[in-house]
């Protein structure tokens, strides 16, 4: 395993590779925390919500509690040791409830859980809370929280999730904003016990209630008369209730964590540390993979056209990465001119040849996309919508509709010119952007390329300040949860949100009902009749599904059960 013996020389060499600062600055956070007895977890798994339905099916009013989190592994535990991951870029926030950025959530939900965690199939299990008893009607939910406490020695309680959901998560995160309109009320009826009551069914709730999904609880008393998005806990010296606290973080170089010596879960984590690694090239931290530097390169940060290298690597594990299915996209601005005429946004899909995006952007890995939606659904996905047979790539057929739409060529053969925002974070976008480019100029459009980092990318997008912008775009595991807010008008300005600025009443409509139901048919219906709509108006270019792959080496285990963002909680390394 890797000892903290030489923690500090393989730290040194990491910097050596990427050209980060030293350790000199780094910020000592962690708290000097009263002790706090870890507790066991109630153990039953007859039951469980799946990704996709939602709610628990047929268990009536009935308690529940899971197991989760157990690791597949027949080998027993190691203790001790440090495992290294890698990021590309410093994390925006250290909570998830305050942006989708991959980097915060990976970081976010190490250090602050969710009443609800997600296990390696996408089905929600109780994780701070202890159980939930779920109403006939599905429209109560009481949970019952475990003895857990922060890092500061207060207990965790009903009213900081009160206070996170109504004050944090519900005005400040892109899908749990979207959550808390289905939620008629929550009430803090005792220190341990919450109760949620819904205005109707909403089928993904007990996944909206995760960090992934921006609903990690927050200690109240931290934040409470405080701005969220400037408060220390947010963004340098977080109050963690999670298996890890940071305990330095040297900007641009690295994050470390360090065991959580008051976590709940008795005899959890098994690791002594973890290190998160900024390294901005993708070449390097593919490298720093194969040279044994780092042992786990999370699905956002893996080039595709590294997993050749990683494949031929006996001592390496590339697999699919356990999370929701996502979508690469363009948006286009629909409130500004000519891009508010249907005809236009349709000549840009025209234009478009998005086989040879998926080759050369993406190295041939996953698939051009067929729907305004991802796959991954099943349920969801109408089968007769084929947006490659709806827009084969034809220059010809898009310059006659943009000349139906009166959106003429001048004396030099220019027809508009337009920005369009890519994040460099983005994989593919640069390529992507520099092949449009040229498509478009034989259509008559000129295009400005902007590369912008995040934050700042994403306030002028949602300030409507982009004609069009590259997305890689989760599912967040449910149409409800991710896709309605690309298209639905109450996220319209939202950070992450509508970027297209597109509003139809009747999509809004569709969305609602959708969500409403518990069946998986009876909401297909509604998210089947949106496509055909969405395909018509073509608000964003779908470009591309990816099928993303995250990489380790084989001596890293028990990350078997984790989805999306990891907790490291089970994780052990054999080296």
């Amino acid at each position: 395993m890797i000892h903290r013996s030489i923690l500090q020389g393989k730290l040194e060499i990491l910097k050596e590779l990427f050209n980060v600062s030293s350790s000199a600055g780094a910020e000592d956070i962690t708290s000097n925390a009263p002790a706090a007895g870890a507790h066991n977890r109630s153990l039953l798994r007859d039951s469980k919500a799946r990704f996709g339905g939602g709610l628990i099916v047929g268990l009536g009013f009935s308690a529940l509690a899971f197991a989760g989190s157990a690791s597949a592994q027949d080998a027993q535990p190691k203790r001790g040791g440090t495992a290294v991951f890698v990021l590309q870029e410093d994390p925006t926030y250290l909570t998830r409830d305050l942006t989708t950025n991959s980097e915060t959530g990976t970081i976010g939900c190490i250090l602050y859980q969710g009443l609800m965690g997600i296990n390696a199939e996408g089905e929600a299990y109780p994780l701070l809370a202890k159980s939930v008893d779920i109403s006939d009607d599905k429209l109560t939910y009481k949970f019952v929280l475990n003895d857990a406490r922060w890092q500061d020695g207060k207990p965790i309680t009903a009213k900081d999730v009160k206070y996170t959901y109504e004050e944090i998560s519900g005005k400040h995160s892109p899908t749990f904003k979207r959550t808390l309109t289905s939620i008629d009320k929550i009430e803090a009826v005792s220190d341990k016990e919450i109760v949620i009551t819904l205005k109707k069914p909403y089928g993904p709730i007990l996944i909206a209630l995760t960090c992934q999904q921006g609903a990690a609880i927050l200690p109240e008393h931290v934040y409470v008369g405080t701005d969220p998005l400037t408060n220390k806990a947010s963004n340098a010296e977080p109050v963690s209730s999670g298996p890890f606290i940071l305990k330095e973080w040297v900007r641009g170089s690295h994050l470390r964590l360090v065991k959580n010596p008051d976590y709940w879960e008795q005899g959890k984590p098994y690791l002594d540390e973890i290190i998160a690694q900024v390294v901005p090239s993708g070449a390097g931290r593919t490298q720093a993979l194969l040279s044994g530097q780092v042992d786990r390169i999370p699905w956002f940060a893996l080039e595709t056209s590294d997993y050749p290298l990683i494949e031929r690597n006996p001592q390496l594990l590339l697999q699919p990465a356990r999370k929701p299915p996502a979508t690469d996209f363009i948006s286009i601005n629909t409130e500004k001119k000519p891009f508010d005429d249907k005809r236009v946004r349709q000549a840009l899909m025209f234009a478009t040849d998005r086989e040879f995006l998926l080759k050369s952007a993406f190295n041939g890995q996953g698939a051009a996309s067929t729907s305004p939606f991802a796959g991954g659904f099943p349920w969801a996905i109408d089968p007769e919508m084929d947006l490659s047979k709806m827009y084969p790539y034809d220059p010809a057929r898009a310059n006659a509709l943009l000349d139906e739409a009166g959106v003429t060529r001048d004396a030099s053969g220019k027809r508009l010119s337009m920005n369009f925002i890519i994040e460099p974070g983005e994989e593919g976008g640069s390529q992507i952007a520099a092949a449009l480019k040229n498509m478009w100029e034989q259509v008559g459009i000129d295009l400005t390329i902007e590369t912008i980092q995040p934050p700042l990318s994403t306030e002028r997008i949602a300030k409507g300040e982009a004609n069009i912008a590259y997305h890689g775009y989760s599912s967040g595991g449910d149409p409800a949860i991710g896709w309605s807010g690309q298209f639905v008008s109450t996220t319209i300005g939202s950070l992450r949100g509508n970027a297209a600025r597109y509003s139809n009443p009747e999509i809004d409509e569709l969305f609602t009902l959708g969500q409403s139901e518990t069946d998986l048919d009876a909401r297909g219906v509604y998210y089947k009749k949106a496509q055909k709509i969405l395909g018509e108006d073509m608000p964003i270019l779908t470009i591309h599904d990816p099928v993303d792959k995250e990489a380790q080496g084989a001596w890293l285990k028990g990350m078997e059960n984790e989805y999306m963002f990891p907790t490291w909680r089970d994780a052990w390394v054999d080296k």
